[in-house]
């Protein structure tokens, strides 16, 4: 399995893909401290065991300042 998460500045979305790389969950929450923890509590509860893998950043472009 791998999730995807795109941290926005007031929502952030995620995708779920199975074995074979289909999405099999997507949805979104709030980018606060509270409901990033609920998010990741909740991916553990359902028995997903988190692992980081690959992370990429990036920045709020200057357009949107």
């Amino acid at each position: 399995m791998t999730i995807g998460i795109d941290l926005g500045d007031v929502w952030s979305h995620y995708c779920t893909l199975n074995q074979d790389g289909e999405a099999v969950d997507r949805g979104r929450f709030r980018t606060t401290p509270k409901a990033i923890e609920k998010w990741f509590t909740d991916v553990a509860r359902r028995g997903s065991r988190w692992r980081p893998g690959h992370i990429r950043s990036g920045s709020v472009p200057s357009w949107r300042n």
